[in-house]
């Protein structure tokens, strides 16, 4: 991948349900998917915990797979935790490709076919997801954690001005849990 500071930051939202019809994946129901995040460098490296130098390796190398500068290694602000076990439908659709037995259609959009994923694991640029080898996280995606509005509000202290759509991010996650609705946000990092 590149250099972090070419890495936009993706994030989607998550809200626990207890009554989810995915109790099979613990309840967590997909709530908004963010993709128009402006691209914040110091935010993406305080998320991936880097700030620039020699360049990490694939998705089992540094953090997550982050494939970033990493001279000067810092930790996170909040630890990495990967991509949920545990995550929605609409987070697996987005961070996730699906794994088809033979080739996909020509105008599939999220699938491999099952020997192409075996190799993107095998290179390191992909991990499996769920049971039986139904998906692989897509390798344009790194660096996935989630944190709770706690922790969103502690990464978001940085010295320059917070931009309107990571505090909008941030009041959604309180919106929800003002209403006894514990919430998550996933993030990552990918191309712009």
């Amino acid at each position: 991948m590149g250099h972090i500071m070419n890495l936009k930051i993706h994030a989607l939202i998550e809200m626990w349900d207890g009554n989810a019809v995915e109790q099979s994946h613990g309840g967590w129901r997909g709530w908004g998917w963010i993709s128009g995040l402006r691209r914040d460098d110091a935010l993406a490296a305080r998320l991936a915990g880097a700030a620039g130098g020699d360049r990490s390796g694939g998705a089992g190398d540094g953090v997550a797979g982050a494939g970033v500068r990493n001279r000067a290694r810092t930790a996170p602000a909040i630890p990495a935790r990967g991509f949920p076990p545990d995550a929605s439908r609409l987070a697996r659709k987005v961070f996730c490709l699906e794994v088809c037995p033979r080739p996909p259609a020509a105008d599939a959009v999220r699938a491999v076919a099952l020997d192409e994923a075996r190799d993107l694991v095998r290179r390191g640029a992909s991990a499996w997801h769920g049971r039986h080898q139904a998906q692989v996280t897509d390798p344009r995606w790194s660096a996935p954690t989630w944190l709770d509005a706690a922790e969103l509000a502690r990464l978001l202290l940085n010295p320059g001005s917070v931009h309107p759509g990571y505090a909008a991010l941030l009041a959604a996650m309180r919106w929800l849990e003002a209403r006894d609705l514990p919430a998550r946000v996933l993030v990552w990092l990918g191309p712009e």
